[in-house]
C-alpha cells in the first residue's frame, strides 16, 4: 500500500506570456517542451528536475481558453512528460520548493508492468510498494494550469524517507479579463475562475475544444495579483468585481445546483503616476475574493466609472495545495 505524507512549499512564479505572443503548441521551441537536467543515477537519492511551461497564459481574444493543448486520455500531460527515467528506487518526493504538482508512474518489474499514476503536491513522498521500482515517467498532471520548476527525489535505499516542511504558495492559473460596461443587467462571462483540477469547464484555444476532467485536487486560493493593461488613466477608476456561481451560490436542497447569485467587491485603480508607461499592479491577498471560485464560478469586471470599458486585466492567481 503507498504511503502519503503530504507537505507542500514553493517559490515565486515564472514571468507571464508577453502581450499579444501566440500560444506555443506541444513540442515547440516557443517553451511547449519542458526542460530537463540530466541526473547522476550513482547515489543514494537522485535529483531529477524539470523546468515546466505554465499551462495557461494571457491574450485579449482568448480570455480564459488560454491555456495550452493537453491530451485528455493522458493522465501525465504529453509535451511535459519524462519517459522512463532509467532510475531505481523504493520512495520518491517532490521536493518542498518546487512550484508545481507532478504526476508520477513508476515502472516495476512485475507482470503489470507499470504502477497507476500518482499525484504529488510539493513536499509529498511516496513509497510505492514493499520492493523497488526500476524507473519512472513523471511530468504534469492532466488538467493542471500552472507550471515552473520541479524537483523530484528518488531515494535508492529502503529505508529512506523524505521530511515535512511548512505550506507555502504556488501559481496555479493566470488569465486575461476582459472590463465592460456596468449594465443591469449585465452579460456575464464564461466559467473562467476554477479552484479544482482537471476543471471540468476548460475549454481550450481558438477552436473551443474540450480540455474538461473529473477533479482529482484542489487549490485553497491565497491571493490575486492583478494588473490593468492600461497606463493612461488620468484619474482613479473604480473596477467591480462580480462573481456567479461559487461554492456561495450552492443550493442547500442538494449542495450541488448553483443559484445565479450575484457577489461582488469593488476594487480601485490609480491614476498614472506622472509619465511612467508602466502598467498598475495591485494585489489581493485577504477578504472575500480569497474564498471565490469552483467548477462553473465566473468573474466579471465592471466599470463603474465610465473609464476602463474595452479594456483588460491580468490575474495571476496563488494558491496552496
Amino acid at each position: 500500500m503507498a504511503k502519503l505524507t503530504c507537505i507542500p512549499d514553493l517559490n515565486a512564479p515564472h514571468e507571464a506570456m508577453p502581450t499579444g505572443q501566440a500560444a506555443p503548441t506541444i513540442g515547440s521551441t516557443g517553451g511547449g517542451t519542458a526542460q530537463s537536467l540530466v541526473p547522476d543515477s550513482s547515489g543514494p537519492v537522485v535529483q531529477l528536475q524539470k523546468v515546466f511551461p505554465y499551462q495557461s497564459y494571457f491574450s485579449s481574444t482568448l480570455l480564459e481558453k488560454a491555456i495550452l493543448p493537453q491530451f485528455t486520455n493522458e493522465p501525465i500531460v504529453r509535451a511535459s512528460r519524462d519517459d522512463q527515467i532509467g532510475v531505481s528506487g523504493f520512495a520518491a518526493q517532490l521536493h518542498p520548493s518546487s512550484e508545481t504538482p507532478v504526476a508520477v508512474q513508476f515502472i516495476t518489474g512485475s507482470q503489470q508492468g507499470e504502477s497507476a499514476t500518482v499525484i504529488l503536491k510539493p513536499g509529498q513522498y511516496i513509497r510505492p510498494s514493499n520492493g523497488s521500482f526500476s524507473g519512472l515517467r513523471w511530468g504534469l498532471p492532466f488538467g493542471w494550469l500552472g507550471g515552473g520548476v520541479a524537483t523530484l527525489l528518488v531515494f535508492r535505499a529502503p529505508i529512506a524517507e523524505g521530511n515535512a516542511v511548512p505550506l507555502d504558495e504556488i501559481v496555479f492559473h493566470r488569465a486575461r479579463y476582459l472590463i465592460i460596461a456596468d449594465a443591469n443587467p449585465y452579460t456575464k462571462a464564461n466559467p473562467n475562475w476554477p479552484t479544482r483540477f482537471p476543471w471540468p469547464n476548460a475549454v481550450q484555444g481558438a477552436g473551443s475544444t474540450s480540455q474538461a476532467g473529473s477533479p482529482a485536487f484542489q487549490v485553497k486560493p491565497s491571493r490575486v495579483t492583478m494588473s490593468l493593461v492600461l497606463n493612461s488613466l488620468t484619474a482613479p477608476a473604480l473596477m467591480r468585481m462580480a462573481f456567479t456561481g461559487t461554492s456561495f451560490d450552492l443550493q442547500n436542497v442538494d449542495g450541488l445546483t448553483i443559484t445565479p447569485l450575484d457577489r461582488c467587491i469593488d476594487v480601485e485603480w490609480p491614476s498614472r503616476p506622472g509619465t511612467s508607461l508602466a502598467y498598475p499592479m495591485i494585489d489581493l491577498d485577504n477578504g472575500p475574493i480569497i474564498a471565490m471560485g469552483g467548477d462553473g464560478a465566473k468573474l466579471t469586471l465592471l466599470d463603474l466609472d465610465g473609464a476602463l470599458a474595452g479594456n483588460y486585466v491580468d490575474c495571476i492567481r496563488w494558491g496552496r495545495m
